[in-house]
């Protein structure tokens, strides 16, 4: 039979596994709880990275589309600028063209007996006015 000694020392022994036993387990637990929330943040972290990746390219998409549009903006507004610039010159000329014409006309119906002379240059004129009047934007 084992003495009282012997039986007090196993029972210290047994304690002290047992508290050893414990302190193991609540490392490992610890150390999974851990390793979980390492995890977690990891995830976390590379869900906010695909999600910036994501919104970075919608951005960049979205920027490219205005960038394109703003193009698009500004060569139809040179156009447009150059149609009116053109527009004005064309009507200028036009109107210089209708003018020498009209003098030219005169000259000639100047050289004609003095009636004849008179209707054509009046007829000139009033046709030279309308043609003026309805000058074509881009001629």
């Amino acid at each position: 039979m084992a003495s009282n000694f012997q039986l007090e020392n196993l029972q210290k022994q047994l304690e002290n596994l047992q508290q050893l036993v414990d302190l193991l387990m609540q490392k490992e637990v610890i150390s999974n709880q851990q390793i979980m929330s390492l995890q977690n943040d990891v995830t976390v972290l590379q869900n906010t990275l695909l999600n910036n990746e994501q919104i970075s390219q919608q951005i960049w998409a979205q920027f490219s589309n205005e960038i394109k549009s703003f193009k698009i903006d500004v060569k139809a507004d040179i156009a447009g600028v150059k149609a009116d610039i053109a527009g004005v010159i064309n009507s200028d000329m036009y109107e210089k063209i209708v003018n020498k014409m009209t003098v030219m006309f005169n000259e000639v119906y100047r050289r004609l007996p003095e009636p004849v002379a008179q209707s054509r240059a009046e007829n000139v004129s009033s046709r030279a006015q309308n043609v003026s009047s309805s000058t074509p934007q881009n001629f």
